[in-house]
């Protein structure tokens, strides 16, 4: 039966003399007094003057003839003597009507908190006691709930509060008489030994980190004693997965392991290595001893014996709090690598045994990934751990020169079938209008990476693939996208490259070329987005023959997110279809290369020209472009010898990365209006990372999610999407460990897709450390 049946009870028993007049000192039911009185009867409250509550009833039913309850959340008085005469009177707060009702003993303590807290208890008594058999153990929970401002009992939200702010809670809990209690939940973990909040949080603190060790991670009980109960083996776990993976609570959970267990105690020469171990996330040291166990157990010569095992704990490994949250860094690039390592060596099994369309096959199938392995691994500063990443960098150069010069055999037998002249068959069928990109250096690798970042915006994807354009560069592989491109080649004292008698070999003369069809053409930088119903995007050109000198594995990742962001503007703009297409890819190669000698008219590091000299030479029109010119090419990864230092990105030649080129079809949804992003700034600014909490303002239901990234001192966090009707936290290191801080900065909040600020402000920085 719930609280309110039992009042009506009471209520309705106390009426039978038609007047009640109840005294409640404590104000436990002035909450839900009105739910309580009976139909037919009147409720008149007491509010301050007993007076103006006898001229109330007495003006209005001066013969009492009607029923009346009387609620006074005051002491017991005499000012009401002659009714409660004429009719009847208790004395009732929440303590009497449990007593009464609940068939339950309370104690002198339990009695006090109730006393204490009984209007708020009765307030909540729906939510956290509902139509449950009320119990000691059961009002002492809900009671503990409205000291921690839960919405019900959490034992292990109320232990992450009180460790996080020890002397906060303890004040919270003794003004509302219930701190006791509090510690009578805590001896369940630990024996509580003293009253003193911050001597039981830390042992606190201790007995959960040493208890997960130990039960969860099979650890020693003789190293790590101070332990939890075993029965509170799960929700040790419980608790401090919540409390790690809480962004309310996040950064103390470091403060507390690093700052306070890990300083005091030498964690790492504790721990004993075992199979137990590896899944648990409690301290970073347990990613130090598995590193150490590696790096002391693997070399180079063994490496391939000991991938599988490197593979499965960094995979694990790079799956826990510490590796997640970028405290520890390398176990992705291990992971990586591994993985890297393995795919290289089965795809050199098979490549042997290949024929040009089957390696071609596998290529655009998956061995795509390889490249963009490597280009991540390259993102990432190395320590240490750089003895488990060499050896995958050493396999994927071998992968790459033994795999290309199987293709380059496999081309000499079967020819080479230039196709990028059919790219404008991809644009025709393409629903207008439609956006069409002449993307510079667009590896097959790059394409994937784009469609992964179009999460948003997008309907139906489709990656394709082209034979590309020879010589694999910008020249003859930004001509070859052109509408009916059948190329020739030409050389006078520089490479010419023409459609019947036009020339566009540079972007001056393709752009004319394109406006004579009536095709219009904006730089890949312009704001200004013009309406067609077929427009040219034109990419920024690089424009040295023959190598990529300024760009680095980082900047690749970035020109892919620019070309993101101007897709999802142009779908804003209208546009409704997107065909994107490369001129050529390349190669990356961190090893000095093989160089080959080679003497021609023009010699570049990856082709040359009007040269019988190198591995693979063949007139132009044997490799489907008009003309007699002589074109040679290197094998593999090597180039020709010619002066200065070898780039470690080179194109021109014939492999599959630069000669395989995607054709990326992407048909964009309508648009629709984005989720407004409401954001709650710090201020001012206390500490060297930042938390920014992101909501969102509900305006309407059929709204996009936004995806976005806060930008401090020019540090930017990851990309979050913000969806309707949720919360995100942003953590940001803004500042680093030498850096003075400033007096002020500007927290900017950027739409990642569009490059739209969507919220900004200055505000103070006063770091406390």
């Amino acid at each position: 039966m719930t609280l309110e049946k039992w009042l009506k009870e009471i209520v309705k028993q106390k009426l039978q003399k038609g007047l009640f007049v109840w005294y409640d000192p404590l104000a436990s039911f002035e909450p839900i007094v009105e739910k309580v009185v009976p139909r037919g009867a009147k409720l008149l409250k007491f509010e301050g003057s007993y007076l103006a509550l006898r001229f109330k009833l007495e003006d209005e039913d001066p013969e009492f003839d009607k029923k009346w309850v009387v609620y006074i959340p005051e002491k017991e008085t005499n000012f009401l003597k002659d009714w409660e005469f004429i009719g009847d009177k208790e004395v009732l707060s929440l303590p009497e009507v449990l007593l009464r009702k609940g068939k339950l003993s309370l104690n002198m303590e339990l009695i006090k908190a109730l006393e204490k807290n009984s209007s708020k208890l009765v307030k909540n008594w729906n939510i956290l006691i509902g139509k449950k058999e009320p119990t000691a153990e059961l009002i002492v929970d809900s009671l503990l709930a409205i000291a921690f401002e839960l919405s019900r009992w959490d034992e292990a939200e109320a232990v992450i509060m009180f460790i996080v702010k020890p002397g906060e809670t303890a004040s919270e809990l003794k003004e509302a008489e219930i701190y006791n209690f509090w510690l009578q939940k805590l001896n369940e973990f630990v024996e509580v030994e003293s009253e003193d909040a911050k001597e039981v949080r830390d042992k606190l603190l201790k007995t959960l980190l040493f208890g997960e060790l130990v039960y969860k991670g099979e650890q020693s009980k003789d190293i790590f004693t101070l332990l939890p109960k075993p029965e509170k083996e799960q929700i040790i776990s419980s608790i401090l997965r919540r409390w790690r993976s809480d962004a309310r609570f996040r950064e103390s959970y470091v403060a507390a392991v690093v700052d306070e267990v890990g300083r005091e105690i030498n964690i790492k020469e504790h721990l004993q290595l075992n199979e137990a171990l590896l899944p648990v996330d409690t301290f970073p040291e347990i990613d130090e001893v598995f590193l150490d166990e590696l790096l002391s157990s693997t070399n180079p010569e063994n490496y391939g014996d000991k991938v599988d095992s490197i593979e499965r704990i960094a995979e694990r490994r790079a799956d826990t709090f510490w590796a997640k949250n970028m405290h520890v860094k390398y176990w992705k690039p291990i992971l990586i690598a591994s993985r890297l390592f393995k795919g290289c060596k089965e795809a050199l099994k098979e490549c042997e045994k290949l024929n040009r369309d089957e390696i071609i096959d596998k290529y655009v199938s998956g061995w795509w990934k390889f490249d963009s392995m490597v280009l991540e691994l390259s993102t990432f500063d190395f320590g240490r751990e750089e003895s488990l990443i060499s050896p995958a960098y050493a396999a994927y150069e071998t992968y790459l020169d033994k795999v290309n010069r199987r293709l380059l055999e496999t081309v000499k037998k079967d020819g080479w079938k230039q196709k990028l002249s059919s790219f404008w068959s991809f644009v025709a069928r393409a629903e207008k209008p439609v956006a069409v990109f002449f993307t510079d250096a667009f590896r097959f690798d790059l394409a994937k990476i784009l469609i992964e970042k179009l999460q948003t915006g997008v309907e139906e994807v489709k990656v394709e693939w082209l034979y590309g354009a020879l010589p694999s560069i910008t020249e003859v592989g930004m001509a070859a996208l052109l509408p009916d491109a059948q190329l020739t080649l030409a050389y006078d004292n520089s490479l010419k490259v023409l459609i019947g008698d036009r020339p566009v070999s540079d972007k001056s003369e393709r752009v004319a070329y394109l406006e004579e069809k009536g095709i219009s053409v904006m730089d890949f930088e312009s704001m200004d987005v013009p309406g067609a119903d077929v427009l040219v995007v034109m990419m920024r050109e690089i424009d040295r023959l023959g190598e990529i000198v300024d760009i680095a594995p980082q900047n690749l990742f970035e020109i892919v997110g620019k070309l993101s962001s101007r897709i999802l503007k142009l779908r804003e703009a209208g546009f409704r279809s997107v065909v994107l297409g490369g001129d050529h890819g390349f190669l990356y190669v961190r090893k000095e290369p093989e160089r080959v000698p080679c003497k021609g008219e023009l010699v570049k590091w990856r082709f040359a020209i009007n040269s019988s000299e190198g591995n693979f030479v063949a007139k132009a029109d044997a490799l489907g472009i008009s003309g007699d010119l002589l074109l040679g090419f290197p094998a593999g990864t090597s180039i020709f010898a010619v002066q200065g230092g070898a780039p470690e990105f080179v194109h021109g030649g014939l492999s599959l990365q630069e000669t395989v080129v995607p054709v990326v079809s992407l048909k964009l949804a309508k648009t629709k209006e984005k989720v407004k992003v409401r954001v709650e700034y710090p201020e001012p600014i206390t500490s060297r990372i930042v938390l920014i909490k992101l909501s969102t303002s509900f305006e309407k239901l059929d709204v996009e999610p936004r995806r976005v990234y806060i930008e401090v001192n020019n540090k930017r966090s990851d990309v979050i999407t913000i969806a309707q009707g949720k919360a995100e936290v942003v953590r940001l290191s803004w500042l680093s460990e030498f850096e003075e801080p400033p007096e002020e900065v500007e927290i900017k909040v950027v739409d990642y897709d569009t490059g739209e600020v969507v919220s900004k402000r200055r505000v103070k920085v006063g770091l406390l450390m």
